[in-house]
């Protein structure tokens, strides 16, 4: 999700591997897709459209940033999954 909002190209970025097993990316389309979540009361919720499940406080980030920043756009993907976004008028 990052590398659609921020440019990484030439960027070296190691992540520690006794924290991290495995990077991987998951399309901005299944992020968005509701039936890629699953909620619970009173737990974080997981996401199940990606090659992994991503739950706990990864998925709850990523929840967050779904709601808090994608929200503000109008987001359409082109037939080649290309995300063609708009900003929400904000309201005054």
């Amino acid at each position: 999700v990052g590398e659609d909002f921020v440019e990484l190209d030439g960027v070296d970025m190691e992540p520690n591997k006794d924290e991290v097993e495995e990077c991987f990316t998951v399309p901005l389309s299944a992020i968005l897709e509701k039936s890629n979540w699953v909620y619970r009361d009173d737990a974080a919720p997981v996401f199940t459209g990606g090659p992994h499940v991503i739950w706990g406080l990864t998925a709850y980030i990523l929840d967050r940033f779904m709601k808090d920043v994608l929200a503000r756009y109008r987001i359409t993907l082109d037939e080649d999954g290309q995300n063609n976004e708009e900003k929400e008028e904000e309201e005054e």
